[in-house]
């Protein structure tokens, strides 16, 4: 048992249609941990992390964050409980300045503010504009993008796109953070400065990172403790050290030999 269990799963199963994507997952995930969830493609990663997301209900079990049930929320109210994550392939408008974005994207998260209310330009707008703007200049410094308010997100590199997706995620001052394959794609510079950038929000904000990766360097360096999911089910959970010198983990990742594990 984890002391301080912020995320709970409790043998969750999805299935779509003859195909069980996730089979009786159960796992937990203590406060400010960093999880990397591993596996070859078609093991269920992707569901699993929509289905803690709130994108996907399961078909049974129960997704509990900070002892609370929350299987049956949308995904707006798990951000408002603590959930922020980012997507597989990113989620930012191509055409609007990084500020833009922030701001769009803050402005999403307090939507129990109610998008008439903006639309009308009432006061209480108004006062939420202001306090959505300094939230994202604050979560801009935070994550070192400051420099970049002013530039098309379009135009930015594959890793500061990242880093903007960071912290639209930051604005909800998440305490755990869901990250699907953020290293996609990303030069090795860039890799290492979102590794940095996420070591000090978890030292500053506190912030757990549970992190669906495929580079398997990435996470036996940085994470402390790793899930392998194959076929839907967890195959072995632990030290990643430990994890990746198993014959059967190496096996059901993409088929490696033993010695091909860095």
């Amino acid at each position: 048992m984890i002391s301080q269990t912020t995320l709970a799963i409790d043998s969750v199963t999805k299935s779509f249609g003859g195909l069980t994507a996730n089979d009786n997952i159960s796992f937990e995930f203590g406060s400010g941990e960093f999880v990397g969830v591993v596996g070859p493609n078609g093991a269920g990663k992707s569901t699993l992390v929509e289905t803690i997301c709130g994108r996907l209900r399961p078909d049974k079990g129960v997704v509990r964050l900070n002892g609370e049930d929350i299987t049956r929320l949308p995904s707006h109210v798990r951000a408002i409980h603590g959930l922020g994550r980012t997507f597989q392939g990113g989620s930012l408008f191509p055409d609007l300045d990084v500020m833009t974005n922030l701001r769009v994207g803050g402005h999403a998260r307090a939507g129990h503010l109610g998008a008439w209310r903006f639309m009308l330009r009432t006061r209480g707008s108004r006062q939420a504009t202001r306090s959505v703007k300094e939230k994202a200049l604050e979560v801009a410094d935070r994550v070192g993008i400051s420099s970049l308010l002013n530039v098309r997100a379009g135009d930015l590199s594959r890793g500061e796109q990242q880093l903007v997706a960071l912290a639209i995620a930051m604005a909800g001052e998440p305490k755990l953070l869901v990250l699907d394959e953020p290293l996609a794609g990303l030069e090795r510079a860039e890799i290492d400065r979102l590794l940095g950038v996420l070591a000090k929000l978890r030292i500053d904000d506190r912030v757990g990172v549970l992190m669906v990766e495929h580079n398997l360097e990435v996470v036996r360096m940085n994470c402390e403790r790793l899930i392998v999911l194959d076929l839907g089910r967890v195959i072995a959970s632990g030290a990643p050290a430990t994890v990746l010198a198993e014959t059967y983990v190496q096996q059901a990742y993409l088929g490696v030999h033993v010695g091909d594990v860095p």
